[in-house]
């Protein structure tokens, strides 16, 4: 590996399960730098490892994905069953040119469930999509970038006209930024103009507005004095009412002493029988705890009694399985006894077999021995015939060693292929043992797969379930919180409405049942009007418009409580009426005798020389269905619209009034004044003591509530306590299964461990076997030709012995070889019987074992039998024991039972007599209670008025004074003084002073923002200017850099030819860019009018020239040589494979050109409806099982 070249980001590993055609299997394919290609079949699923990699990237768009919806990404979509998606890509980050501490970064994204949601994992921890497009961005490896090619897009990038191409550009390098910056520059030079404009229009305001502000200023002086002059009345008026709240609150201690001192005297009769109670309570416990002394003894004796029954029958349980397990022992005992007899004969039987086959085999190493001799023998004679006969025999002599020599070499080859062939059964029967606890290992393995699948569903649903817990849990304190807080609130409310019901109810009490009032003698006449001819109240009886209110009533004064009869035979009966109830003084009208003389004629002149001034007589703006009514109370009474105007007329010898409320009597000797007087209700009155009864029942149900809340409070408390019981059984659970799911992980682990031995094993075993079948063919072959040269030279030898030799020699060598076929007969007979004797051997061998093991368990059998008889013996004297305790207990139990009978009568009698002075108990109790509640009602009114003493000295000290009662009504100068404070704080300006301060010295600072205000603009237009030469000198380079990978790419790949950018329009900013392209021998055009072949190869570099202006660890190309011929596309193939060195390329492609020289090369197939992948490195081909499922 080059140490020296920087290592880029690039794709390691990519992981696929479930995934379009990569069925529910893990599919795993593995990368290098450089140029890999993958190829196969139309309709293979190749392009599908393409789109995997862009779905783990986080693409979400089906067109891109090339599916019609996204749930078609799904293996089986039209299944309910099974719908999972696993893809994992992992990149190799030595250079950390991903901002991650680890040399490898693994993206995963899981996709299941109709709704197809999405989870990305971030080397196995889980993130948002956001965080890892924001990593991607780093290395320019996001799937909306041009590193990724897909079918169709060269075609597109052909067919792009010079605007879109311009666009293209752009977008790579950013130029909206540069757009963005310049148009907020716009906005900012707009509000500057704006702001200059603006500033210019407010130095003539401020001019007009310096007058304006020195006036309202002198009016500001005058309403801050009125101001003081109301605070200092208001706390006169407060510290009278101190006053009354001091003196109430001594009548109530006064009261609540003698509350208390009663209470203390019942407090001590209700000591002295509550002592009588407990002395004879004291005298019942002794006498409960006697009896109790005799429960316990009782109680002691029946938990005895039954632990003893308890043991007796554990004893019992236990004697009967010892019985049974003796019994068990006893029959195992004599079918291991059956058992060893049949093995010792079966052992015996084999022996003798043994024995007989090594005899034979003894018998037949004599035998070839004696036939060894013969040889010799016959041998030396043929030797010495030999030696006599001449040369000829020479050759006979080597012909016969040669088949002497053959001899050998056979037997030796048939006792090796004896010995191969024993070796190949060894191994198959050690295969066959491998292979079948492979397939028990794998069993297992899925039991526990499925086991650890089961408890991981658990474990989410315990997780859910503890979340659920958990939210239910926070909004049950949210609630609980809230809960309290209205808890709170309304106790308050409680309070205060209590509060101000009680101060209502005096205070309405106060006024309406006052005897001395009038208010109190009009209620009362009206509730009897029926009867005294009452045809009712001025106020109700007649109507007027807001606008008039204040003056009608300063004119009518007094006038409008007083009631209306009929006539005077009315008035003189409601007199006697009112004499006989003794009711205050009030104002009768009768209505027969108002006809009187008027001065309309006067005021209807006055009217005609001032009609601004003098509104006219005051019984025009009232209504009535008594006309004579309004004559009399408002005929003679001027409206005027000032008090200027009323002062005058008053002096002039008329009764005034103005529309402010301001009333002037004639010469002007007497002036009332009315600000704020209201018509009261006397109906309305009537029924204030009806509606503070409601008030009290509205107080009652707010008690009810609270207590309502409080109920609702424990219910919630006692819900949260179930919710964390809940939450403890979950998280108890949730570790329980964790511990389940890590040993059943540890348990999986082990057994794939030992799978893989066992694998490798029978792989081991494979070999060997087939390296004893290749050996055993290699001697059976050698056999087979050895008896053929040896059948060649026993023709030979006898062809000699016909020319040559002898009769005694033919003789001797007829007789050698008859020696020799007995030798070979005998050999292979010892052979038989030495492959017959080794299974024997490993069977009387294993039967040794099996008589050994039964012994063993003999043993182990009688020592446990004898254990058991001991136990059994034990168990029986402990359960005579036992039985006979029993018996003694339950005669004890029975005495207990007959003393305690008496106990009931003795105490009734002290029940009756604690009973009776519970009674008397009972009545002081109750009298003490109510006693308490008033004491506490005194307390809670003492507290209510030291509250109000405390609320009215704290305002009398926000308003600066201290105390100072006077015997003095300062209602009605505070009226005067709030009308006239009212009637100008609409009109002051509390800020005038410091606002013509302010606007003084804004405008002294007016012409210096001017100023700021311009150099501001010339700044923003020179920042603009300079935008615009930046973006021509970012685009201008891009333009440069584009153009000149052009012509680099194009020169190599045309062989002569040359391509360049040009801009349509170089004057305007905004022009189009040509993409001309001249190939060898062909006039230069425009890319858009070449053939179709041509067309692609200009599209191809053009998208090339592109990804070099922001380079990408990865490129990802889908068929981009597809309409190239062969030359172009070994052109082309030569430019990326130039551009692999550094990066990493992963193309899909049907030409076998460029599968030939990529580096790395995948081929994917389908079989049963899902993609396969096999892998190629440098000619060498990967198993696809093992490519497929690692």
């Amino acid at each position: 590996m080059d140490t020296g070249r920087l290592s880029l980001v690039h794709i390691k590993k990519l992981e696929v399960y479930g995934f379009k055609s990569f069925g529910f299997k893990n599919s795993v394919l593995t990368f290098d730098k450089g140029l890999i290609a993958v190829t196969g079949p139309n309709g293979s699923g190749k392009s599908n490892i393409l789109d995997a990699i862009m779905f783990a990237l986080g693409e979400n768009s089906p067109r891109v994905l090339r599916v019609d919806r996204f749930q078609s990404l799904f293996h089986d979509s039209h299944s309910t069953h099974h719908k999972m998606i696993h893809v994992s890509l992992t990149f190799d980050n030595h250079d950390r040119g991903i901002p991650i501490d680890s040399d490898n970064v693994t993206l995963t994204r899981d996709m299941e469930g109709q709704a197809g949601e999405s989870e990305y994992y971030l080397n196995g921890k889980k993130v948002t999509k956001g965080t890892i497009v924001e990593l991607l961005e780093i290395v320019i490896a996001t799937s909306n970038k041009l590193n990724i090619v897909q079918q169709g897009m060269i075609t597109r990038m052909s067919e792009l006209n010079s605007d879109e191409r311009r666009r293209i550009i752009e977008d790579i390098i950013g130029l909206s930024y540069f757009d963005e910056k310049r148009t907020e520059a716009l906005k900012q030079l707009d509000e500057s103009d704006r702001r200059l404009e603006v500033a210019f229009a407010r130095i003539d305001e401020v001019r007009k507005r310096i007058d304006e502000l020195e006036i309202e200023r002198n009016e500001q002086l005058k309403f801050l004095s009125i101001e003081n002059e109301i605070k200092r009345y208001r706390a006169i008026r407060i510290s009278n009412v101190i006053e009354s709240t001091r003196l109430k609150t001594e009548s109530n201690a006064n009261r609540l002493s003698s509350s208390r001192s009663r209470s203390s005297s019942l407090e001590t009769e209700i000591s002295k029988l509550n002592a009588e109670i407990e002395g004879i309570e004291q005298e019942r416990g002794k006498y409960m705890k006697e009896l109790d002394i005799t429960n316990k003894d009782k109680a002691l004796v029946e938990g005895k009694l039954s632990n003893l029954v308890y043991q007796s029958e554990r004893n019992r349980a236990v004697l009967k399985e010892a019985d049974q397990r003796i019994i068990n022992i006893q029959r195992r005992l004599k079918s291991i006894e059956l058992e060893k007899a049949t093995r010792k004969d079966k052992e015996s039987s084999s022996q003798l077999e043994l024995e007989k086959l090594e005899y034979s085999i003894q018998l037949k190493r004599s035998e070839m021995s004696d036939l060894t001799s013969e040889l010799n023998t016959t041998n030396r004679k043929i030797d010495k015939i030999a030696s006599t006969e001449g040369v000829y025999h020479t050759k006979k002599a080597i012909i016969d060693g040669r088949v002497n020599v053959l001899l050998r070499i056979q037997s030796h080859f048939e006792a090796v292929l004896a010995r191969l062939e024993e070796r190949r059964a060894q191994i198959q029967r050690a295969k066959d043992i491998i292979e079948a606890e492979v397939l028990s290992l794998r069993n297992q393995t899925s039991r526990f797969n499925i086991l650890d699948q089961l408890q991981s569903n658990d474990l989410q649903i315990y997780l859910q379930h503890l979340q659920s817990c958990n939210k239910s849990a926070e909004n049950l304190l949210d609630t609980k919180k809230r809960v309290e807080h209205d808890l709170s609130t309304s106790s308050r409310l409680v309070v205060t409405a209590q509060h101000a019901v009680s101060l209502r109810h005096d205070g309405i009490t106060e006024v309406m049942r006052n005897p001395n009032t009038e208010y109190f003698a009009v209620t009362s006449l009206l509730e009897a009007s029926k009867y005294l001819g009452i045809v009712g109240i001025v106020q109700d009886l007649i109507k007027l418009e807001r606008v008039y209110e204040r003056a009608i009533l300063a004119a009518a004064s007094d006038w409008m409580s007083a009631i209306v009869v009929s006539d005077i035979k009315s008035m003189i009966s409601l007199l006697r009426y009112s004499m006989n109830k003794k009711l205050p003084r009030f104002r009768i009208i009768p209505l027969d005798i108002l006809n009187y003389h008027s001065r309309k004629s006067e005021i209807d002149k006055l009217y005609e020389t001032d009609s601004i001034g003098i509104l006219g007589s005051l019984d025009r703006f009232v209504s009535s269905g008594y006309p004579q009514l309004v004559t009399f109370l408002f005929r003679d009474i001027i409206l005027v619209r000032t008090s200027s105007t009323g002062y005058e007329l008053a002096r002039r010898g008329f009764k005034s009034v103005s529309l402010s409320g301001i009333s002037f009597e004639p010469s002007g000797v007497q002036v009332s004044i009315d600000f704020g007087s209201k018509i009261f209700d006397m109906s309305k009155t009537a029924l204030t003591t009806e509606v503070v009864r409601k008030l009290e029942s509205s107080t009652k149900h707010l008690n009810s509530f609270v207590e309502m809340k409080k109920s609702n409070l424990e219910g919630l408390t006692n819900h949260l306590l179930k919710l964390e019981q809940l939450e403890f059984k979950a998280e108890t659970n949730i570790t329980r299964l964790q511990e389940r799911i890590s040993s059943i992980g540890e348990s999986i682990s082990s057994m794939e461990d030992l799978l893989r031995t066992r694998i490798y094993e029978a792989l081991a075993l494979q070999e060997k076997w087939e390296s004893t079948d290749n050996m055993q063919l290699l001697f059976e072959t050698r056999l087979s030709q050895s008896k053929s040269l040896m059948g060649k030279l026993v023709m030979l030898s006898e062809k000699i012995d016909k020319l040559h030799g002898s009769g005694e020699f033919a003789s001797l060598q007829s007789e050698k070889n008859n020696i020799l076929r007995t030798i070979e007969k005998t050999d292979l007979e010892h052979r038989e019987r030495i492959t017959e004797s080794t299974p024997m051997r490993s069977m009387a061998q294993a039967t040794q074992q099996q008589i050994k093991e039964l012994d063993e368990e003999e043993n182990q059998l009688r020592y446990e039998l004898q254990q058991k008889r001991n136990e059994s013996g034990e168990m029986r004297k402990n359960l005579d024991i036992v039985d006979s305790e029993i018996l003694t207990l339950r005669q004890k139990e029975q005495n207990i039972i007959d003393s305690t009978g008496k106990s009931y009568d003795v105490i009734s009698d002290y029940e009756q007599k604690i009973k009776m002075i519970r009674e008397n108990e009972r009545k002081l109790s109750r009298e003490y209670s109510t006693l308490d509640r008033d004491i506490a009602i005194d307390k809670r009114d003492i507290e209510q008025l030291g509250v109000k003493y405390e609320e009215l000295t704290a305002e009398l000290r926000s308003l600066n004074y201290e105390e100072m009662p006077q015997d003095l009504n300062v209602d009605i100068i505070l009226e005067n003084l709030n009308a006239e404070y009212v009637s100008i704080r609409n009109r002051v300006n509390l800020r005038a002073k410091d606002a013509y301060s302010e606007i003084i010295e804004g405008y002294r600072s007016m012409s210096e923002r001017r100023n700021e205000l311009e150099i501001e603009r010339n700044s923003i237009v020179e920042f603009m200017e300079e935008i615009a030469k930046e973006k021509s000198q970012v685009f201008d380079d891009a333009f440069s850099k584009v153009d000149q990978n052009i012509r680099q790419t194009f020169a190599q790949v045309s062989g002569g030819g040359s391509a360049w950018l040009e801009i349509e329009n170089p004057a305007e900013e905004t022009s189009g860019i040509m993409l001309v392209v001249q190939f060898p021998d062909k006039p230069r055009r425009e890319s858009t009018s070449l053939s179709g072949g041509e067309k692609t190869m200009a599209a191809t570099i053009f998208l090339l020239a592109l990804q070099s202006l922001k380079p990408s660890p990865f490129y990802l190309m889908d068929e981009v040589d597809a309409h190239l011929d062969a030359q172009n596309t070994e052109r082309l193939l030569s430019v990326l494979l130039r551009r692999s060195i550094d990066n990493q390329i992963i193309m899909v492609t049907l030409k076998d050109s460029t599968v030939a020289k990529a580096g790395l090369v995948y081929g994917v197939y389908p079989k049963d409806g899902v993609s396969h992948v096999v892998k190629y490195t440098h000619g060498k081909k990967l198993s696809p099982s093992i490519q497929s499922n690692p």
